[in-house]
């Protein structure tokens, strides 16, 4: 991510996997993110994704033409191509039984400066489709300023690749939030740990027994729960949210 320009410490860390949980909050303390979320079931995560994911598909042209030689309206028409073949494929699945309540395309491109040998994925509306010289090319030369530093709006910008991704939207299921449980900390169950060369009393939780975000508790913290154990050290507060996400946050 730093590499590209992204700060990781503007972000919230999500931990999911039987193991990721109980190693964020290291991760995110090492390289500075003060906040970490943690979904119900995360050691299940993958496999509820796989269930309810939405259908999608990317659709591909390569085409490696400067602005200079595109032709007028080469790249709509192109993109329009795709984007049948996209809609094309969505049918022939929907046909199988699959209920979609919407089918969208997103658009990008693949960007690079003439000459060069790395390339840049670039989202696009159908406004920039059309006007490939500009408004596409300013696109690409904000998202190398964003990404790089640097950019250079007089060079010439390549198409390689136009992407077209198809989208069925399958139809939204709410999910029940695990149950709150009775949380004393005069009686919580507490354990003896040593972390950071230091011995310390973390207590003991079920997921249900973290409170809500109107009061949330130090670490460290230790949740125990069928999939994972989740690990919250001294120096991050965690409390629950309406969804059954446990959220940690850095102590102001």
């Amino acid at each position: 991510m730093a590499r590209k320009g992204v700060d990781p410490r503007d972000f919230t860390l999500l931990a999911y996997g039987g193991a990721g949980p109980m190693h964020a909050f290291l991760m995110a303390r090492e390289v500075g993110i003060g906040r970490v979320l943690i979904p119900p079931s995360p050691g299940t995560l993958c496999a509820m994704g796989c269930t309810v994911a939405n259908l999608r598909n990317d659709f591909v042209h390569t085409l490696h033409k400067s602005t200079q030689t595109l032709e007028s309206g080469e790249l709509r028409s192109l993109f329009t191509e795709l984007e049948n073949q996209g809609r094309s494929w969505v049918d022939e699945e929907a046909r199988g039984g699959v209920k979609l309540d919407n089918i969208y395309c997103l658009y990008s491109a693949d960007m690079r400066y003439e000459g060069q040998a790395f390339d840049l994925e670039v989202t696009l509306t159908l406004e920039e489709i059309e006007d490939p010289k500009k408004a596409a090319g300013m696109k690409f030369h904000t998202s190398y300023q964003n990404v790089f530093g640097i950019s250079q709006p007089e060079a010439e910008v390549m198409f390689v690749s136009l992407r077209a991704t198809i989208v069925g939207v399958f139809p939204t299921h709410n999910t029940v939030a695990p149950a709150d449980l009775p949380f004393d900390e005069s009686t919580a169950e507490e354990r003896i740990i040593t972390f950071d060369h230091v011995q310390q009393t973390a207590k003991v939780l079920k997921r249900g027994q973290i409170p809500s975000v109107d009061a949330p508790i130090p670490g460290p913290i230790i949740v125990e729960e069928y999939d994972t154990t989740i690990f919250i050290p001294p120096g991050y507060k965690v409390y629950r949210d309406v969804h059954g996400n446990v959220i940690g946050e850095v102590e102001a």
